[in-house]
């Protein structure tokens, strides 16, 4: 499996392939309704928390199928190589090899964007 490539800085929205899918932490083929799981693509406009700003949520839906994956949260794995989206399987069924359709929360990411920002200048140090 290849890094994760990092689309986040130029879109919000975009096409990925599942390369991996962890359910419980252990390798599996698929992730089915109600199940919590980890997903790993590879590409990603999911921000992986990192430098005190915490990681993007959002969707994963394959078109047509009713398939449906809620994004509360994203970690670096593998060294920093890997980007893990947890969450859980609204419905359908979720497969290694599915192409997705990864869509981030652009309200939240504003939001938490503007946030951020505002940490940083308050606890810069004088000038």
């Amino acid at each position: 499996m290849g890094d994760t490539i990092f689309s986040g800085y130029s879109q919000l929205l975009g096409d990925a392939r599942v390369a991996a899918i962890l359910v419980g932490g252990k390798p599996t083929d698929a992730a089915a309704a109600g199940q919590a799981a980890e997903i790993v693509l590879d590409r990603s406009p999911f921000y992986a928390e990192s430098g005190g700003q915490v990681g993007d949520r959002g969707v994963l839906s394959i078109s047509g199928s009713g398939t449906t994956f809620l994004v509360s949260d994203v970690q670096k794995a593998g060294g920093g190589r890997l980007f893990a989206h947890a969450g859980i399987v609204q419905g359908g069924e979720l497969r290694v090899g599915s192409v997705v359709s990864a869509a981030v929360d652009a309200s939240l990411r504003r939001r938490v964007r503007q946030m951020h920002a505002n940490c940083e200048i308050r606890h810069s140090p004088p000038t």
